[in-house]
């Protein structure tokens, strides 16, 4: 059996919460050039893809990453997702040539927020994942555009 969230059947204006884990727990990002890289093709991916699809917040931990994702065409995610984490796997290789193997655990996944409560959730858990990992003034994480309805931040 597959795991979970890896079998992904978008659903068009969809919300997303999109999270992938460097492999063998190794680090994805080992210094502030390798975020600022990770954030400059997120965004520029992103762009490319608007308004098919629109990146809402981010969070770039040490070894993994966390997107909160609205899609209104369902082949939006792979292609976004795809182009993403090859441009950022390239550049991490190249930049440290001894890395051998995969970078990243595995394809990334995706699960589907059903609703309003979902999204806020996912929000808050986005943003309080730095600071559980005691990162308290960690600046790789915030809003690239704003959810449309009134979000309540716990």
């Amino acid at each position: 059996m597959p795991p979970k969230y890896t079998i992904k059947p978008y659903i068009e204006n969809g919300y997303y919460h999109v999270f992938n884990r460097a492999a063998r727990r190794q680090l994805a990002f080992l210094d502030d050039d390798d975020y600022r890289k990770f954030l400059f093709f997120l965004i520029s991916e992103e762009e490319k893809m608007f308004p098919d699809l629109q990146l809402i917040a981010f969070c770039l931990m040490p070894t993994h990453f966390h997107l909160l994702v609205f899609q209104k065409n369902p082949e939006a995610m792979s292609q976004f997702m795809q182009r993403l984490l090859i441009r950022y796997s390239l550049y991490f290789k190249k930049k440290y040539p001894r890395h051998s193997g995969h970078l990243w655990e595995g394809t990334y996944r995706a699960r589907f927020l059903q609703s309003h409560q979902a999204i806020c959730r996912t929000i808050n858990y986005i943003f309080a994942n730095p600071v559980k990992a005691g990162l308290h003034c960690w600046p790789h994480v915030g809003w690239v555009r704003g959810y449309s309805k009134t979000v309540e931040l716990t």
